[in-house]
């Protein structure tokens, strides 16, 4: 499947409001196209999800790093360079091992991606993941979920030496899509454990615990455990 998404100039996301359907600015586009497969294994029925995507956004961004003369921008006061065009590449995957009841998600899974983007413009250019979810039906509760995963954020070679020039130069950092820099940043990886309790028809608790190595991606900030509980009630 694709699509073709026009793309906004504007900082704000999806527009002033959900009847902005003609905003100015627009006439760039970001061109997204996936291949899907959705197999079975074997007599216990194994289902998998394999999807590969490409994208491209034929906008105009500004270079983290160089100036139009390949220079650093922040070393020769001259304006950013602009680069036209922008290329995405991701994989995503899950994959039933045991199956443990007739449901699509009744068993111990194994998911994974991995995604890619033009680390000259985009400071995190890079993201994968890893992990398993296993329902509950070897202890006798099959409508509760645990999980585990892993996952790696890379900051873009261009987006860290603009930083370390900054560091030397003494200035303050610049800001980037994702917020405020407080940093060299370089990667950041988040390990992540749940559990989703069945409580009562419709309602689910979900304790969740995560380990944050480098918050932001820096060494600014000390490793954090976060704790979170998720209520849920379908009606």
């Amino acid at each position: 499947m694709g699509g073709l998404f026009a793309v906004s100039p504007h900082g704000y996301n999806g527009g002033i409001s959900g009847w902005s359907w003609a905003q100015d600015g627009l006439g760039k586009f970001s061109t997204p196209v996936e291949l899907g497969w959705l197999p079975e294994f074997g007599k216990h029925r194994l289902t998998g999800h394999y999807k590969l995507g490409y994208s491209y956004d034929n906008s105009r961004y500004p270079d983290l790093y160089r100036d139009a003369y390949g220079q650093p921008f922040l070393l020769t006061g001259r304006p950013q360079r602009y680069r036209a065009g922008m290329n995405s590449v991701w994989f995503m995957a899950d994959q039933m091992l045991l199956r443990h009841g007739p449901g699509e998600s009744n068993g111990l899974i194994l998911l994974g991606g991995a995604m890619y983007t033009d680390g000259k413009t985009v400071s995190v250019h890079e993201h994968e993941w890893l992990g398993l979810l296993e329902t509950g039906c070897f202890w006798n509760r099959p409508l509760d979920t645990v999980g585990v995963m892993w996952q790696h954020l890379g900051i873009s070679s261009s987006a860290t030496h603009q930083q370390e020039i900054s560091l030397m130069l003494g200035r303050p950092f610049l800001p980037n899509r994702w917020g405020a820099v407080d940093g060299v940043q370089s990667h950041e990886n988040v390990y992540e454990l749940f559990y989703s309790a069945h409580v009562a028809r419709a309602m689910a608790l979900q304790p969740d615990f995560q380990y944050i190595q480098r918050p932001s991606a820096t060494t600014t900030y000390h490793d954090a455990a976060v704790f979170g509980l998720q209520f849920t009630v379908v009606l």
